[in-house]
C-alpha cells in the first residue's frame, strides 16, 4: 500500500507544482484597456493604438471599435510607450505604466483636415438652420399683409442661400476628404 501513496503523492506535488506555475504566469501579465476619445468627449473608432515595453521592445497593437474601445492583452507588467493614431486626429504617444486592469483615455485630442473644416462649417450652419425659418415666417407675414419684405426679413434669402452651401460643404469635407 505504501509504494501506491508515493506515485500518487508524486503526481499530486506534479500536478500543483504545474498549476502554481501557471498561476504565477498569470499573474505577470496584464492587460491594458481604454477608449479613445475626442476632448468632446466623442468616440473615436478605427484608432491604432500601439503599445511597447520600455524594457523588452516588444510591441503589442490593437484598433479601436466603434465605440473607442479598444483592448491589449497578454502584455508584461512594466512601462509602455502607448502611440495612438486615426485618420483625422493627430498622434499622440504617451509613458504608461501597466499593471492588472489598467486603463487609458487619451485627452486633449486635437482634430484635423476635414473634421476641421466640418466643424467650422457647422458653426455658419448650425445659426442658420435656426435663423432661415424665423426669418422666413417675418418675410411671409410682411408679403401676406402687402408690405414690401423689409428689415431683418429681407435677410431671409441670403441666410438662406449661406446655410445650405455651408452644409454642402460639411458634407463634401467629410465625404471627399479634402
Amino acid at each position: 500500500m505504501t509504494a501506491r501513496i508515493v506515485p500518487i503523492t508524486a503526481f499530486a506535488f506534479l500536478l500543483a507544482t504545474l498549476l502554481h506555475s501557471q498561476a504565477l504566469r498569470a499573474q505577470t501579465g496584464a492587460t491594458l484597456a481604454g477608449t479613445i476619445t475626442t476632448s468632446s468627449g466623442a468616440a473615436v473608432s478605427g484608432a491604432k493604438i500601439s503599445a511597447k515595453n520600455l524594457n523588452t521592445g516588444a510591441v503589442a497593437e490593437a484598433q479601436s471599435d466603434a465605440s473607442g474601445h479598444f483592448t491589449l492583452s497578454s502584455l508584461i507588467v512594466g512601462d509602455y510607450e502607448v502611440s495612438i493614431a486615426a485618420e483625422t486626429f493627430a498622434p499622440k504617444t504617451m509613458k504608461v505604466t501597466v499593471a492588472q486592469h489598467a486603463g487609458i483615455k487619451c485627452p486633449n485630442t486635437t482634430t484635423r483636415g476635414p473634421i476641421r473644416f466640418h466643424k467650422a462649417m457647422a458653426w455658419i450652419h448650425g445659426p442658420g438652420m435656426i435663423l432661415t425659418p424665423i426669418l422666413g415666417a417675418l418675410a411671409y407675414e410682411q408679403k401676406n399683409n402687402g408690405e414690401h419684405v423689409h428689415g431683418l426679413a429681407a435677410a431671409h434669402g441670403p441666410v438662406a442661400i449661406v446655410t445650405a452651401s455651408a452644409f454642402g460643404a460639411a458634407l463634401l469635407s467629410v465625404s471627399l476628404k479634402f
